[in-house]
Parts: C-alpha cells; sequence; structure tokens
C-alpha cells in the first residue's frame, strides 16, 4: 500500500462510553497501529465539550452546536424509577441538518479516502452526504432497528420506525459493516442485499490495555466484599432492556442469599446509579476504570435478549478474564463462542442461578482454568489485529472497485 489511508469515522456521541463508542474507538486504534490515519467526527456532548482531543490516541473532532443525539433519562417517572426515552429522535436529527455545511466544511479539510458511519443516526447523515463528498461511505450496523419485542400491538410505532430505519441505512451505502454472521444473514434475507455487500467485523479489544489499575483484593476490600464471596458482574447504560436485565441479576443474588450461598451482585455504569436496594447488592454508577471492577468479579451476567450481534460488553468481559453466563442469543451472533466452557448459556432465570451455583462449587483450579479461556478467546477471535486487517481488506476494496487504488 503507497500510504495509509485517511478514515473518518461519524459518530452521534462518543462519551459516556458505550459499547457503540468503544467498538468505533477500538476500531480507530486499530487500524492506526497499521498505519492509517483515523479520524472520529462527532457532535458536542456538552456546551464545553472541547472541539478537537485526542483520547485514548485517537484523534477527536467535534462540530460546534450542542446536540444532545442518542439516549437520555426521561424527567418523568415510572414506579418511581427513571426511564429511557428513545436515543433516535427525528426531531434531533432535523437539528443536526443544521450542523451539515459545517460536517462537510471538516470532511472536505480532511480529505477522506473513507467515511464510515456508526450505527442508525449517523447512517441518516450518510445518506445525506453521498452526493456532497466524493469518497465512499460504509455504515456499521451493530445491532437490528425492529427486534421481536417491537413487533407486539402495543409497540406498533416502533416496529415502522425501527423499519423505516433499517431499509434507509441499508439502501445507499458502498458497504456495511456488522459484528456478527446472524446480524448479516439477517440484514440478507430482510433486504435482499448482495453477501459481498455485507462484511462481518466483530468487536475488538486488547486485553493489555484491560489490565487492573489496583489488585484485584484491595479493590474487592475497598467494597466490603468478603474472602469467601462469588461476585457477579453486570453493567450498562439504562435502557428499558437493561433494567430488566439488571434486576435479574439483582434479584438472583437476593434468592442466593436467601439460600445460604455469599453472593454479591456487582452493578456498573449509569445504570448502577441510585441506592443499593440490598445487602448483597453494590451499585457502583459510573466508573472510568470498569476493567479494574471487571478483574474484581467472579463471573458476569449478561442476558441478551432482542440483540443479534455479539455485545461488546461480553467481549470485554471474555477479555478481562471472567466467565460469562448469557442467553442463546450470544451464540447466535457470533459462532467462535459455541463449545467453550467459559461462554455458558442459560435462558432463563432458574437456568440463570443453576449456571451461577454450578461455577460457585467449582475448584479454585477449575475457575483459573475458566479464567484462562475466556482471556484465550479475545487474544484468538476479537484481536485488533484481526480485525483492522478485516477493516483495511474492506477499505481497499471499495477504493479499487473506484479505481483509487
Amino acid at each position: 500500500m503507497e500510504r495509509g489511508l485517511r478514515v473518518c469515522f461519524i459518530l452521534d456521541r462518543l462519551f459516556p462510553i458505550t459499547g457503540r463508542s468503544a467498538r468505533i474507538l477500538a476500531f480507530a486504534r486499530a487500524l492506526s497501529s497499521l498505519g492509517h490515519n483515523t479520524t472520529i467526527i462527532t457532535f458536542k456532548e456538552t456546551p464545553t465539550s472541547p472541539l478537537a482531543e485526542e483520547y485514548d490516541g485517537v484523534r477527536v473532532r467535534r462540530l460546534s452546536g450542542v446536540l444532545p443525539v442518542g439516549s437520555r433519562l426521561s424527567r418523568k417517572t415510572v414506579r418511581g424509577e427513571a426511564r429511557l426515552v428513545s436515543g433516535f429522535s427525528f426531531m434531533r436529527m432535523l437539528k443536526a441538518l443544521r450542523l451539515l455545511p459545517e460536517l462537510i466544511d471538516m470532511l472536505r479539510s480532511i480529505h477522506p479516502d473513507i467515511v464510515h458511519c456508526v450505527h442508525y443516526p449517523s447512517s441518516m447523515i450518510g445518506l445525506l452526504l453521498r452526493d456532497l463528498i466524493r469518497c465512499p461511505i460504509v455504515v456499521d450496523i451493530q445491532e437490528v432497528a425492529v427486534p421481536v419485542a417491537f413487533k407486539s400491538p402495543g409497540k406498533r410505532g416502533l416496529y415502522v420506525r425501527g423499519l423505516i430505519l433499517e431499509l434507509l441505512a441499508c439502501s445507499w451505502p458502498d458497504a456495511i459493516t456488522v459484528p456478527s454472521p446472524s446480524l448479516k444473514r439477517y440484514l440478507e434475507r430482510a433486504y435482499h442485499l448482495r453477501g459481498d455487500k455485507i462484511a462481518v467485523v466483530p468487536n475488538c479489544v486488547d486485553i493489555h490495555e484491560l489490565e487492573p489499575t489496583r489488585p484485584r483484593d484491595i479493590v474487592r476490600e475497598e467494597l466490603g466484599i468478603g474472602d469467601d464471596d462469588f461476585v457477579v458482574m453486570y453493567f450498562g447504560t439504562p435502557y428499558p432492556e437493561n433494567i430488566e436485565a439488571m434486576k435479574l441479576v439483582e434479584n438472583l443474588s437476593i434468592r442466593l442469599n436467601k439460600l445460604g450461598f455469599n453472593v454479591k451482585a456487582l452493578i456498573a455504569g449509569m445504570i448502577g446509579e441510585g441506592p443499593s436496594p440490598h445487602p448483597s447488592i453494590i451499585r457502583l454508577g459510573y466508573v472510568p476504570d470498569l476493567s479494574t471492577y471487571i478483574h474484581a468479579a467472579d463471573a458476569a451476567i449478561l442476558p441478551v435478549y432482542v440483540i443479534l450481534g455479539v455485545s461488546s460488553r461480553v467481549v470485554l468481559c471474555l477479555a478481562c478474564g471472567l466467565p460469562v453466563v448469557t442467553s442463546k442469543y450470544t451464540l447466535l451472533g457470533s459462532p467462535y463462542l459455541a463449545g467453550h466452557r467459559c461462554v455458558i448459556v442459560a435462558n432463563s432465570p432458574e437456568e440463570i442461578m443453576e449456571a451461577v451455583v454450578r461455577l460457585m462449587r467449582m475448584e479454585p483450579s477449575e475457575r483459573e482454568a475458566l479464567r484462562e479461556e475466556a482471556r484465550d478467546i479475545a487474544r484468538r477471535y476479537f484481536s485488533p489485529g484481526e480485525v483492522a486487517r478485516r477493516l483495511e481488506a474492506l477499505y481497499t476494496s471499495i477504493l479499487a472497485s473506484r479505481g483509487k487504488r
């Protein structure tokens, strides 16, 4: 290759870091390690967000207007709890249109070889850009916009909206990237897309960057976790599905303690804000060094019911050496995980409880073997080098088809 590619990722929001933004940050870092020039273009999350910065080794540039796109908590409460309003708003997209001329000027100053739009909100922006900039545009679709739950009569409006989003996102780009073969198959069937238009690019993670900042024993002592306590971990943003999963994990901890087991549930992320409802539950809220607390746990419980792609949370926990109890949809999302003892399939609360009890009863040597197997999966299938080479091959193929490489 005669020179590194200039790749711009367009992301609706970088902070707070979620599975979506973590995937793109990992892509940008991985490509940079191969000598490519990467930039993330995003909107200002707050009035004080810097217009330009380097975050975690990645160049970030922001448009001047504040656009609170993405998830936010509703002011209303349901049964005393805040609930999350839908992360995609057509009204906010209309506001984004005012920043389109600035975005075009920014892209023209960078002269990208590839523009990679991230998920549905940014794909709408890419749709508007395609005739205004002279470079290929790729869209990264990380999950379905019309999960099965939206097909119920009470959610007909969400279903129609999701269908429109998927149709628009799939109809125009030069290529689409997805995290799993199952999501690729879904898009091919639903929208009659050619298989060579969709590239499977899994999430990636560098296990060396996830080393804990403090020793595991110290962290557990700080949290009031005893030597005999078995710690299960859950983390995420407060989407309704995540709130439901968090309650499942918390109720599991309470039930196991009533049965005489020493179990603690560690809840992190924005979903873990607020007082703990039981002594066996530790709510951390948002923590900048999440991997330190993952290392302090003994297992992760990550139910996945509607997402076809492999959750970045599953990959993160495996990279930290944590066995993961999850549902069958995770295995549908990634065949790489099938047949490994450290990925335990449990599709109901009772099955999850049985899986946790089996883990608790294992000998220390068996648990350590599961930890090593988890790290090995992350190294083998989700390494930054492998993912960067897949992206590089996709980009160069697109450019070659246009006669630019």
